[in-house]
């Protein structure tokens, strides 16, 4: 029997089952098996939530500190394939989705503050990292390695600077987003 005719059907059958007691294991069913699809989609749900939170602090971090595009695309950009969900093997593209474009509009808007709105975000987050690179630039001043603490910058090879922006994006999402 096809589906159609079942549909079509129901009216006619809806007396009989009823009057067969056959509806309301039916109804149980229906109720179990949404209620379960509810449970198996709730967590990828959460998994997409956060991949976007993670690309959207990242991409806020980079983006208020002036990264190029070229760096935010060859350290902190997902490829297909790069993202796998052991409980959701499937997810995997959807999952790099949401994380790029997390990084695109947080880029976009960390690009937006204005001066005293970026030194204020980093002196937030270098008083929560540790090492605060603010404290490591001015001891290297003090021992002599280096002129002035922008040297620190400077000097750092881009895989650092991509494990800084790292952890000044995890510092940022723990203290700025929702859980």
């Amino acid at each position: 029997m096809n589906s159609a005719f079942l549909i079509a059907g129901s009216d006619a059958l809806d007396g009989l089952a009823e009057d067969a007691g056959l509806l309301m294991p039916l109804a149980y069913y229906v109720k179990f098996v949404t209620e379960l699809g509810k449970a198996n989609l709730e967590p990828l749900l959460m998994a997409r939530r956060s991949e976007y939170l993670h690309g959207l602090s990242e991409g806020i971090v980079l983006g208020a500190n002036g990264a190029k595009p070229s760096f935010v695309r060859w350290y902190f950009w997902k490829e297909p394939g790069s993202i796998y969900n052991t409980w959701y093997p499937d997810a995997g593209p959807s999952l790099v989705g949401y994380h790029n474009l997390g990084i695109a509009q947080g880029f976009a808007y960390g690009k937006q503050l204005n001066s005293p709105e970026r030194t204020t975000l980093f002196h937030h987050l270098h008083a929560r990292m540790d090492p605060n690179p603010e404290e490591t630039a001015n001891e290297l001043v003090a021992q002599g390695s280096i002129a002035r603490p922008s040297d620190y910058w400077r000097n750092m090879t881009d895989d650092a600077r991509a494990k800084y922006y790292a952890e000044a994006a995890s510092v940022f999402r723990l203290s700025h987003l929702p859980k």
